[in-house]
């Protein structure tokens, strides 16, 4: 896979603290009382936390035993918020989650913009770097809420929100919220000033943000005249780091476009400029196979063995090893076997590849389920603040009265209240937990082990039978699917063009597979050229798919599969068709698997249905004249 370590040139997109991040000229300790204000003050200033992070923790924490909140809830508050950007500083993440969550408690009941700005802001990246990209974006989002406000009223720190604003923005463009994205990205150009050397220099990383967005959008016009733009920019402020970027920005769109020899050029040119800047090791590993990748794909793998090598030297005595890196080395070292003719060492790599892949695919299940529990504690924190304000007005309203028995009413239907707000909870509760089931199951389904071995045999015949050419275009149709699925599996919702890509990679996969024994055809209607970003669930249309594949014998038979996708009002109606045995015996001969997974998308549409209020259904019956199997299907979308 090309590009993976795409953006790591630019300031902010590496983990450890960035010396160019703009710091704010205001100073929240302002606010503190007296005695703890001058401690706080002379611990800051004299003992920078910044030069010192380690040393400041621990008087920050001494500090705050001797200020508790029970005795002195905003100085505890404002400690907790120090000591949570102290930790952040040395990249001890769980640490920051929890002082910035006490600080937050606080904070979420006394309007200080700038400050809840800086909790949410560190919130949001410190779960980003423990890859829970659902409270990430929640955070982040309403830090730039925050910031929005502060920038109405305030001129000064313009750089700093600007940075914030682009740490926004690009986060969410990694989530694939491109929309938001931009518009974050947006207000980040609009605060910055270019007549200086620190405007310019981030106006050169939002643009670069911004044609990254547009190339994997595959917006190829648009994502040129950014990189142009760029170009022209560091004429007039040559600057290493950045110059790398666009580099590595301009591999990626060429990449993206299919270019893969100009993209490698251009790779390789951004790998001198790196090992020139001493990178760290880690990001110059990745960006050695990334660069190799490119190579393999332009049919030129002499340079490519070699980066892949030097990758494979660093991942084999690094301490950390992340799966989807590993996975990525392997699939290029397929590549590379596959068009050297070594077919025992191609099918190791591609066993390891498929081994990484199911690890990656578990751990990536188990964080969503996490992530999905803390996103509903967060939204039960939220509504336990609401309420707890909603109460504390209808007592004060009860004490005006001075009246018992409005009083006595009043706590009734409060009591009625709570034991319905409590039942929809528990209601609520059930069913985000029934949706991650359904969805766990689904991805299962979906990385089935007849799947996996299925693949990894007919790939061993390519290469047993010397169809170099074929192999490795079978390995990029089976890398890129698995890589789909994973990505689609975070998110509740996808485009329909994501999800059509897909199911048309995975038809392309198949044909190649069976040797194009059968034909295909999809067909998107009723749609205008800008409607086809509309949103629905991911992988509803797959397994049927599979079906007509696999169980209605298509493959077999000179078959074919035709999928019709139509707009209408609200919902999408989806028709798939195909000429295969057919459903009564289909029927007869239905296993488990297969009964799951039909089960597991009625339930969904169900549960989609209840919660946008459209209809949804689910009908399979016998093909026209009896021949074939249809399945018709009513999902609500989301625009």
């Amino acid at each position: 896979m090309m590009l993976s370590a795409a953006g790591m040139f630019l300031p902010g997109c590496q983990q450890k603290t960035n010396s160019h991040e703009p710091v704010p000229s205001s100073d929240p300790i302002q606010q503190l009382p007296a005695g703890p204000r001058l401690l706080l003050e002379k611990l800051v200033y004299t003992d920078s936390i910044k030069t010192s992070p380690f040393r400041s923790i621990v008087r920050l924490r001494q500090m705050l035993q001797r200020y508790p909140s029970s005795q002195d809830s905003l100085t505890a508050a404002m400690l907790c918020f120090e000591i949570g950007q102290a930790y952040s500083i040395v990249d001890e993440h769980d640490s920051v989650i929890r002082y910035m969550e006490l600080a937050s408690a606080y904070w979420d009941w006394h309007p200080n913009n700038k400050i809840r700005a800086k909790i949410y802001y560190d919130l949001g990246r410190a779960y980003r770097v423990k890859s829970n990209i659902m409270l990430s974006v929640k955070y982040l989002n309403l830090a730039g809420l925050e910031i929005s406000q502060v920038v109405h009223h305030d001129t000064t720190d313009r750089p700093y929100y600007a940075y914030m604003y682009y740490e926004i923005g690009k986060t969410i463009a990694d989530a694939k919220d491109y929309e938001t994205a931009q518009q974050y990205l947006r207000k980040s150009l609009l605060l910055l000033n270019p007549a200086t050397d620190e405007g310019r220099y981030y106006q050169i990383v939002d643009l670069l943000e911004m044609a990254r967005i547009y190339s994997e959008q595959r917006l190829a016009d648009s994502a040129r005249g950014y990189l142009a733009t760029v170009t022209t920019l560091l004429e007039k402020v040559p600057d290493s780091n950045l110059l790398a970027g666009l580099y590595d920005y301009q591999a990626g769109y060429y990449y993206f476009n299919k270019d893969y020899l100009s993209a490698a050029i251009y790779g390789e040119k951004g790998l001198d400029l790196m090992q020139r800047n001493n990178t760290s090791p880690d990001h110059l590993a990745a960006a050695r196979y990334s660069v190799a990748g490119a190579w393999l794909d332009a049919g030129k793998p002499e340079r490519a063995g070699y980066l892949l090598e030097l990758s494979k030297n660093y991942y084999d005595t690094a301490s950390e090893q992340p799966l989807d890196e590993l996975a990525d080395l392997s699939e290029n070292f397929t590549k590379y076997y596959i068009l050297e003719n070594q077919p025992q060492q191609a099918y190791r790599q591609f066993s390891r590849f498929v081994e990484l892949k199911e690890q990656l695919y578990n751990k990536e299940r188990h964080q969503i389920n996490q992530q999905m529990v803390a996103l509903y504690n967060l939204r039960e924190k939220d509504q336990r603040i609401t309420q707890l304000r909603e109460v504390e007005q209808k007592s004060g309203r009860v004490v005006r009265q001075r009246n018992i028995w409005l009083g006595g009413l009043a706590s009734l239907m409060l009591v009625s209240g709570i034991t319905a707000l409590l039942f929809w909870r528990f209601h609520r509760l059930k069913e985000q937990a029934a949706k991650s089931g359904l969805e766990t199951q689904l991805l299962r389904s979906q990385m089935n082990p007849h799947f996996i071995f299925n693949t990894l045999s007919a790939l061993q015949g390519l290469i047993a039978d010397g169809n170099s050419q074929k192999a490795a275009g079978y390995l990029s149709l089976f890398g890129k699917l698995l890589r789909t699925i994973l990505e689609n599996s975070r998110d509740n919702l996808v485009p329909l063009r994501q999800e059509i890509d897909a199911l048309e990679n995975y038809l392309q996969l198949q044909q190649l597979r069976f040797g194009h024994s059968f034909t295909y055809s999809i067909n998107i209607r009723g749609f205008d050229a800008d409607e086809e970003d509309v949103l629905i669930p991911p992988m509803l249309l797959q397994p049927f798919v599979e079906n007509s594949i696999h169980h209605g014998k298509i493959a077999s038979t000179d078959g074919y599969v035709k999928i019709d996708v139509t707009k209408e009002d609200s919902v999408l109606t989806c028709l798939i068709e195909d000429n295969g045995i057919g459903l009564s015996v289909i029927q007869e001969k239905r296993n488990v698997s297969q009964s799951m997974s039909t089960g597991i998308v009625r339930e969904r549409l169900r549960i989609l249905g209840k919660e946008t209020r459209l209809p949804s259904s689910l009908d399979i019956r016998q093909g026209i004249g009896g021949n074939g199997t249809a399945v018709n299907l009513t999902i609500p979308f989301i625009c």
